[in-house]
């Protein structure tokens, strides 16, 4: 036992109150802890890097607490964290690898955060205030969930002037990059003709890549216009996807199969759908 205190950097006072050997250590503890949600450990841990400077325990610490699924949801403690990071760190080297994407997310969350608002600690919604963040984090970072979300206000013209032709070519070279948000929300344009000519096989098409690339924080409603998508489409629809996906998969690197769970996926449709024409 003695072995693996010192392993992980920590010791135990009698009370049972958690000390770390260094923030480094503590951050090594809470980062393992967090990712596999163990967040009783992982909390306490970041907790003491954060307070002694650690700017990515902050991060993960900011993480867990707007994870509004989780027993540790405290979005004003979010809000604050990511603040931080931001006010610190706004104009670090983009090219730094070590601190850039951390704040590039921060800007990114603190973006929605702004743009939805924040009740609990007395934020009130601005798509402006928003906006700021949104274009800062995707034109200085280069993030690319920032630049998803402009592309989206483009579109509508919600809080910026409408830039259709600018929103489609920023989406497009999302979904050439990977971003399963991206390629999800073209496919809905696609398959509904909304800003495009419609065209239902490079909507499934879209929408089965994403559904390969998605995030646990995205997985619900990718999957769910999956789904919807899928089932509404024709046999000849789908065959004529496997074949476009499979061409996508070689032109960008991509080996995965076609997915058992699509097979599954139209015995679901069968089942409680008439096939699509």
């Amino acid at each position: 036992m003695a072995a693996f205190m010192a392993l992980v950097g920590l010791t135990l006072t009698a009370s049972a109150e958690v000390r770390f050997a260094s923030k480094e250590a503590a951050f090594t503890q809470g980062y393992s802890a967090y990712k596999s949600q163990q967040y009783k450990i992982a909390v306490p841990a970041l907790k003491f890097a954060a307070s002694r400077g650690v700017m990515r325990a902050k991060f993960f610490l900011a993480k867990i607490y707007s994870d509004s699924s989780g027993g540790w949801t405290d979005h004003g403690r979010a809000y604050g964290l990511l603040k931080g990071i931001v006010s610190q760190f706004s104009d670090v080297d983009p090219r730094d690898p070590r601190v850039a994407p951390f704040v590039a997310k921060s800007l990114t969350s603190i973006a929605r955060y702004e743009r939805d608002g924040l009740p609990e600690i007395g934020l009130k919604a601005s798509t402006k205030r928003a906006l700021v963040f949104f274009d800062h984090a995707a034109r200085y970072f280069t993030d690319a969930d920032a630049q998803f979300e402009l592309a989206k206000h483009y579109l509508a013209g919600d809080g910026v002037e409408t830039r259709v032709p600018f929103a489609l070519n920023w989406l497009a070279r999302l979904s050439r990059r990977g971003h399963a948000g991206a390629q999800a929300f073209l496919a809905n344009l696609y398959w509904d003709g909304r800003y495009t000519v419609r065209d239902r096989v490079r909507a499934l098409a879209l929408i089965t890549v994403a559904v390969e690339n998605v995030n646990e924080e995205d997985r619900f409603w990718i999957e769910d216009l999956h789904q919807n998508i899928f089932c509404e489409a024709s046999r000849k629809t789908r065959l004529r996807v496997q074949q476009v996906v499979g061409g996508w998969r070689q032109r960008f690197g991509r080996t995965q199969p076609i997915r058992s769970s699509d097979t599954e996926l139209a015995t679901f449709c069968l089942l409680y759908t008439s096939d699509a024409a």
